[in-house]
Protein backbone atom coordinates (compact mmCIF):
# COMPACT_ATOMS: atom_id res chain seq x y z
CA UNK A 1 0.00 0.00 0.00
CA UNK A 2 2.68 2.29 0.99
CA UNK A 3 4.80 1.90 -2.17
CA UNK A 4 1.52 2.46 -4.17
CA UNK A 5 0.59 5.49 -2.60
CA UNK A 6 4.56 6.45 -3.81
CA UNK A 7 4.32 6.10 -6.96
CA UNK A 8 1.05 7.47 -7.39
CA UNK A 9 2.99 10.71 -5.94
CA UNK A 10 5.60 10.13 -8.02
CA UNK A 11 2.76 10.01 -10.97
CA UNK A 12 1.03 13.19 -9.45
CA UNK A 13 4.34 15.25 -9.49
CA UNK A 14 4.86 14.14 -12.75
CA UNK A 15 1.76 15.47 -14.59
CA UNK A 16 1.88 18.47 -12.52
CA UNK A 17 5.09 19.44 -13.51
CA UNK A 18 3.95 18.74 -17.13
CA UNK A 19 1.53 20.49 -17.14
CA UNK A 20 2.69 23.60 -15.16
CA UNK A 21 6.21 23.31 -17.37
CA UNK A 22 6.58 26.74 -19.16
CA UNK A 23 6.70 26.37 -22.90
CA UNK A 24 8.75 28.20 -25.59
CA UNK A 25 7.69 28.67 -28.97
CA UNK A 26 10.11 28.39 -32.07
CA UNK A 27 10.35 29.56 -35.79
CA UNK A 28 12.46 26.98 -37.73
CA UNK A 29 12.34 26.36 -41.53
CA UNK A 30 14.20 23.99 -43.70
CA UNK A 31 17.93 23.60 -43.31
CA UNK A 32 18.60 19.80 -43.04
CA UNK A 33 20.67 18.61 -40.95
CA UNK A 34 20.15 21.05 -38.47
CA UNK A 35 17.12 21.98 -39.01
CA UNK A 36 13.65 19.98 -40.37
CA UNK A 37 9.97 19.61 -40.25
CA UNK A 38 9.91 16.24 -42.20
CA UNK A 39 13.19 14.29 -41.58
CA UNK A 40 13.82 13.68 -37.69
CA UNK A 41 17.23 12.71 -38.48
CA UNK A 42 17.70 16.19 -40.05
CA UNK A 43 17.13 18.39 -36.68
CA UNK A 44 20.57 18.31 -34.83
CA UNK A 45 20.13 21.94 -33.75
CA UNK A 46 16.25 21.60 -32.86
CA UNK A 47 17.91 18.54 -30.44
CA UNK A 48 20.43 20.54 -29.06
CA UNK A 49 17.95 23.41 -27.93
CA UNK A 50 14.93 20.93 -27.13
CA UNK A 51 17.79 19.77 -24.59
CA UNK A 52 19.27 22.82 -23.81
CA UNK A 53 15.68 24.09 -22.71
CA UNK A 54 15.00 20.82 -21.13
CA UNK A 55 17.56 21.05 -18.65
CA UNK A 56 15.78 24.04 -17.07
CA UNK A 57 12.14 22.96 -17.18
CA UNK A 58 11.25 24.47 -20.48
CA UNK A 59 9.18 22.74 -23.36
CA UNK A 60 9.99 23.52 -26.84
CA UNK A 61 7.56 23.96 -29.56
CA UNK A 62 8.47 24.09 -32.84
CA UNK A 63 6.21 25.87 -36.18
CA UNK A 64 7.71 25.57 -39.23
CA UNK A 65 8.02 28.32 -42.05
CA UNK A 66 10.10 29.54 -45.16
CA UNK A 67 12.92 31.23 -43.27
CA UNK A 68 11.77 35.07 -44.01
CA UNK A 69 8.46 34.10 -42.68
CA UNK A 70 10.06 32.56 -39.68
CA UNK A 71 12.07 36.45 -39.31
CA UNK A 72 8.91 38.41 -39.29
CA UNK A 73 6.97 36.07 -36.64
CA UNK A 74 9.69 36.14 -34.34
CA UNK A 75 10.09 40.24 -35.03
CA UNK A 76 6.08 40.89 -34.54
CA UNK A 77 6.33 38.91 -31.69
CA UNK A 78 4.05 35.75 -33.02
CA UNK A 79 6.96 33.49 -31.61
CA UNK A 80 9.43 33.37 -28.97
CA UNK A 81 12.32 32.90 -31.02
CA UNK A 82 14.08 31.16 -34.01
CA UNK A 83 17.37 29.80 -34.81
CA UNK A 84 20.16 29.44 -35.74
CA UNK A 85 20.95 33.17 -36.94
CA UNK A 86 23.91 34.75 -37.25
CA UNK A 87 24.66 38.24 -36.13
CA UNK A 88 24.89 41.57 -37.86
CA UNK A 89 24.06 44.95 -36.90
CA UNK A 90 20.58 45.17 -38.72
CA UNK A 91 19.48 41.88 -36.27
CA UNK A 92 21.27 42.52 -33.12
CA UNK A 93 18.93 45.99 -33.44
CA UNK A 94 15.96 43.97 -33.85
CA UNK A 95 16.26 40.78 -32.31
CA UNK A 96 17.86 39.98 -28.72
CA UNK A 97 20.15 37.36 -29.07
CA UNK A 98 21.37 34.37 -26.54
CA UNK A 99 24.96 34.83 -25.11
CA UNK A 100 26.12 30.84 -25.90
CA UNK A 101 26.91 29.68 -29.04
CA UNK A 102 24.58 26.79 -30.48
CA UNK A 103 26.70 26.76 -33.79
CA UNK A 104 29.59 27.49 -35.47
CA UNK A 105 29.33 27.93 -38.98
CA UNK A 106 31.74 28.16 -41.75
CA UNK A 107 30.40 29.34 -45.35
CA UNK A 108 32.34 27.78 -48.11
CA UNK A 109 31.13 28.05 -52.29
CA UNK A 110 29.90 24.98 -53.48
CA UNK A 111 30.53 24.43 -57.54
CA UNK A 112 31.19 21.98 -60.11
CA UNK A 113 34.38 19.92 -60.57
CA UNK A 114 34.72 21.36 -63.77
CA UNK A 115 34.56 24.53 -63.33
CA UNK A 116 38.03 25.82 -62.65
CA UNK A 117 37.50 28.05 -59.44
CA UNK A 118 39.37 30.04 -57.48
CA UNK A 119 38.84 33.18 -55.31
CA UNK A 120 40.56 35.94 -52.72
CA UNK A 121 38.45 38.57 -52.26
CA UNK A 122 35.08 39.40 -53.90
CA UNK A 123 36.47 40.92 -56.68
CA UNK A 124 37.62 37.39 -57.62
CA UNK A 125 33.95 36.52 -57.43
CA UNK A 126 32.54 39.51 -60.18
CA UNK A 127 33.81 37.03 -63.01
CA UNK A 128 31.20 34.33 -61.78
CA UNK A 129 27.61 33.95 -61.83
CA UNK A 130 26.84 33.92 -57.91
CA UNK A 131 23.75 31.88 -56.95
CA UNK A 132 21.85 33.04 -53.40
CA UNK A 133 19.06 32.76 -51.06
CA UNK A 134 16.31 35.15 -50.25
CA UNK A 135 16.86 36.34 -46.95
CA UNK A 136 20.44 34.62 -46.27
CA UNK A 137 23.42 36.42 -44.19
CA UNK A 138 25.81 35.74 -47.37
CA UNK A 139 23.14 36.79 -49.81
CA UNK A 140 23.28 40.40 -48.33
CA UNK A 141 27.60 40.09 -47.42
CA UNK A 142 27.85 39.41 -51.13
CA UNK A 143 25.61 42.48 -52.18
CA UNK A 144 27.12 44.59 -49.87
CA UNK A 145 31.00 43.63 -51.38
CA UNK A 146 29.46 44.65 -54.77
CA UNK A 147 29.03 40.86 -56.08
CA UNK A 148 25.46 40.14 -58.11
CA UNK A 149 23.89 37.56 -56.91
CA UNK A 150 21.42 35.68 -58.92
CA UNK A 151 18.85 35.24 -55.87
CA UNK A 152 15.99 32.28 -55.32
CA UNK A 153 13.56 31.15 -52.16
CA UNK A 154 16.13 27.96 -51.19
CA UNK A 155 19.03 26.31 -51.14
CA UNK A 156 17.99 23.38 -53.04
CA UNK A 157 17.11 25.58 -56.17
CA UNK A 158 20.84 27.04 -55.89
CA UNK A 159 22.24 23.36 -56.37
CA UNK A 160 20.09 22.40 -59.27
CA UNK A 161 20.81 25.27 -61.18
CA UNK A 162 24.31 24.54 -60.86
CA UNK A 163 23.39 21.08 -62.04
CA UNK A 164 21.95 22.43 -64.99
CA UNK A 165 24.75 25.35 -65.35
CA UNK A 166 22.66 28.29 -64.50
CA UNK A 167 25.19 29.46 -61.96
CA UNK A 168 28.79 28.76 -61.42
CA UNK A 169 28.88 28.98 -57.28
CA UNK A 170 27.10 28.81 -54.06
CA UNK A 171 27.91 29.13 -50.32
CA UNK A 172 26.55 27.51 -47.74
CA UNK A 173 27.65 25.76 -44.49
CA UNK A 174 30.09 22.41 -45.68
CA UNK A 175 27.75 20.12 -43.98
CA UNK A 176 24.45 21.48 -45.35
CA UNK A 177 25.58 21.78 -49.09
CA UNK A 178 26.77 18.13 -48.97
CA UNK A 179 23.75 16.71 -46.96
CA UNK A 180 21.34 18.31 -49.85
CA UNK A 181 23.54 17.55 -52.77
CA UNK A 182 22.99 13.58 -51.52
CA UNK A 183 19.55 14.13 -51.05
CA UNK A 184 18.68 16.27 -54.44
CA UNK A 185 21.06 13.87 -56.79
CA UNK A 186 22.00 10.84 -57.53
CA UNK A 187 25.27 9.03 -56.97
CA UNK A 188 26.83 9.98 -60.22
CA UNK A 189 25.45 13.26 -60.18
CA UNK A 190 26.58 13.98 -56.67
CA UNK A 191 30.16 13.53 -57.49
CA UNK A 192 30.10 15.90 -59.84
CA UNK A 193 30.11 18.72 -57.29
CA UNK A 194 33.45 19.87 -54.28
CA UNK A 195 33.65 23.14 -52.73
CA UNK A 196 36.60 25.43 -52.30
CA UNK A 197 38.38 25.73 -49.04
CA UNK A 198 38.33 29.44 -48.59
CA UNK A 199 35.47 30.40 -46.65
CA UNK A 200 33.20 32.99 -47.24
CA UNK A 201 32.11 33.98 -43.70
CA UNK A 202 33.03 32.13 -40.44
CA UNK A 203 31.21 33.02 -37.12
CA UNK A 204 29.13 31.38 -34.36
CA UNK A 205 25.12 31.39 -34.94
CA UNK A 206 23.13 31.98 -32.12
CA UNK A 207 19.46 31.83 -31.12
CA UNK A 208 17.33 34.86 -31.96
CA UNK A 209 13.87 36.25 -29.71
CA UNK A 210 11.34 38.74 -29.72
CA UNK A 211 11.97 41.56 -28.63
CA UNK A 212 7.79 41.96 -28.60
CA UNK A 213 7.93 38.73 -25.86
CA UNK A 214 8.57 40.23 -22.47
CA UNK A 215 9.97 36.65 -21.18
CA UNK A 216 12.47 36.89 -24.20
CA UNK A 217 15.44 37.77 -21.51
CA UNK A 218 14.57 35.88 -18.81
CA UNK A 219 14.15 32.34 -21.48
CA UNK A 220 18.13 33.90 -22.98
CA UNK A 221 19.59 32.82 -19.21
CA UNK A 222 17.44 29.90 -19.25
CA UNK A 223 18.89 28.83 -22.81
CA UNK A 224 22.58 29.59 -21.88
CA UNK A 225 22.62 27.71 -18.65
CA UNK A 226 21.02 25.05 -20.25
CA UNK A 227 23.64 25.14 -23.07
CA UNK A 228 26.62 25.55 -21.29
CA UNK A 229 25.17 22.07 -18.78
CA UNK A 230 24.80 20.56 -22.13
CA UNK A 231 28.46 21.13 -23.21
CA UNK A 232 29.74 20.01 -19.66
CA UNK A 233 28.35 16.99 -19.54
CA UNK A 234 29.16 15.72 -23.11
CA UNK A 235 25.67 15.39 -24.59
CA UNK A 236 26.05 18.53 -27.12
CA UNK A 237 29.05 17.12 -29.09
CA UNK A 238 27.16 13.21 -28.82
CA UNK A 239 24.34 15.03 -30.53
CA UNK A 240 26.81 17.10 -32.74
CA UNK A 241 28.19 14.13 -33.95
CA UNK A 242 25.13 12.66 -35.51
CA UNK A 243 25.41 14.77 -38.04
CA UNK A 244 25.00 12.85 -42.26
CA UNK A 245 24.47 12.72 -45.18
CA UNK A 246 20.86 11.10 -46.32
CA UNK A 247 23.26 8.72 -48.03
CA UNK A 248 24.05 7.91 -44.43
CA UNK A 249 28.04 9.04 -45.14
CA UNK A 250 29.32 10.88 -42.04
CA UNK A 251 30.08 14.34 -42.61
CA UNK A 252 32.60 16.43 -40.19
CA UNK A 253 30.39 18.52 -37.98
CA UNK A 254 30.95 22.30 -37.01
CA UNK A 255 33.99 22.25 -35.25
CA UNK A 256 33.52 22.06 -31.32
CA UNK A 257 33.59 24.92 -28.58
Amino acid sequence: MKKTATLIGVVLLFLYRSVAAETVTIAVGEWPPYTSQVVPSAQVAQKIVTAAFLLEGVHVEYRYFPWKRAYVEVRQGHVDATFPWYKSKARTEAFLFNHEPLLHGQEVFFHLKTLDFRWRGFDDLKRYRVGGTLGFFDTSLLEQHGVAVDKVSSEEQNFEKMLRGRVDVYATTREVGYYLIHKLFSPTQAALFTHDPTPLHEADAFVMFSREIPQSEALISKLDRGLRMLKASGRYGEILSTVSSPSAEKIRPFAPF
